[in-house]
C-alpha cells in the first residue's frame, strides 16, 4: 500500500513536465516573465542591453516571441518586428535595433522556467462601423441651448495610429435619425400653443478616445428636418456640439488589415 500511495505524485509530476514539453513547438507564440538567458549572453554583464554592440544581452520579458526551429535541446526564437518610434527606446535606441530580423537559441529548461502562452488581445480594426446616439446637443447660435431629444446614429470608426490593446483614437463620421421638438419659440411656423416633434436628419462627425472597452467623444453636426419651408425651425442646418461616453459591446470590422496582420505573421 506504501507503494502504491508513492507512485502518485511522481506519476503527477511527470505529467505537468510532459505538459510543458507539448508547449514547444514549431510556431507557438509566447512571452517570457523575466529576462532570459540566450547562447551568447554574457553572465558577467548585468545589463539587459549591450548598447556599445547594440545586441540583447539578454532576452527582455513584455516582447512577444515565436519558435521557428528546434535543433535539440535548443529553441531558436525570434521576435516579431518592433516599431522604430518613440517610447520604444532605451539609452537612447530603438528596441527595434536588438532585435528585428535576429534569432537567439535559447535552452529548453530556460523556455520552461520562464515562458508564457501569448494570449492575443483584441485590438481594433483600421477601419470598423458603430451605433451612437448622443445624451444631449448644444447649440450655439442666439439661445445658446441644450437638448436632450431622441437620436440614433450609424458610424465609420477611421483608426489613428498604431492599434494598441488597451487604447486607441478614432475619427468618426456618421449619420442618423433623431427629434425635436418644434414650437413657436424655435419656428415661425408653428402656432403659440402647438408644439410638434418631428425627425431630423443628423450628419456629424468627431474624434473618439476608447480605453480598453470605455468609450468617450466630442461630435459637431448639423440637423434637417423636413418640411422646413413650412416650419421654418430657426436651427435647420445650424452647427451643435455634442458629447458622448459608452461602452463597447461588440466590435464589427471590416477586417482587412487584421487579415493582413495574421499573414505576415505567418
Amino acid at each position: 500500500m506504501r507503494t502504491k500511495l508513492l507512485l502518485i505524485p511522481l506519476l503527477l509530476i511527470t505529467g505537468v513536465v510532459w505538459g510543458q514539453e507539448d508547449n514547444i513547438k514549431i510556431g507557438n507564440q509566447f512571452i517570457l516573465r523575466a529576462s532570459a538567458k540566450h547562447s551568447t549572453t554574457d553572465v558577467n554583464q548585468s545589463t539587459i542591453y549591450n548598447e556599445t554592440s547594440e545586441t540583447a544581452n539578454y532576452l527582455d520579458d513584455g516582447i512577444k516571441y515565436k519558435i521557428v526551429d528546434i535543433e535539440g535541446d535548443n529553441i531558436i526564437v525570434k521576435v516579431y518586428p518592433l516599431f522604430k518610434k518613440p517610447g520604444k527606446k532605451f539609452k537612447g535606441v530603438s528596441k527595434a535595433t536588438y532585435y528585428n530580423n535576429k534569432l537567439f537559441s535559447i535552452t529548453k529548461a530556460e523556455y520552461l522556467a520562464k515562458a508564457e502562452k501569448f494570449v492575443k488581445e483584441d485590438v481594433p480594426d483600421r477601419l470598423s462601423i458603430g451605433i451612437l446616439t448622443l445624451p444631449f446637443k448644444f447649440r450655439p447660435q442666439d439661445e445658446k441651448t441644450f437638448e436632450a431629444q431622441f437620436n440614433l446614429n450609424s458610424t465609420l470608426n477611421i483608426l489613428l495610429g498604431v492599434p494598441r490593446p488597451s487604447h486607441n483614437y478614432f475619427i468618426q463620421v456618421g449619420a442618423g435619425l433623431g427629434s425635436v421638438e418644434l414650437n413657436s419659440n424655435n419656428s415661425l411656423g408653428i402656432g403659440v400653443d402647438e408644439n410638434i416633434n418631428a425627425a431630423t436628419l443628423t450628419m456629424f462627425s468627431g474624434v473618439m478616445l476608447q480605453y480598453k472597452k470605455v468609450q468617450a467623444g466630442i461630435y459637431v453636426g448639423v440637423d434637417h428636418i423636413n418640411n422646413q419651408n413650412h416650419y421654418q425651425w430657426k436651427n435647420n442646418g445650424n452647427m451643435w456640439f455634442g458629447f458622448g461616453v459608452g461602452y463597447q459591446l461588440f466590435n464589427v470590422g471590416l477586417g482587412e488589415d487584421r487579415k493582413k496582420t495574421q499573414e505576415q505573421n505567418k
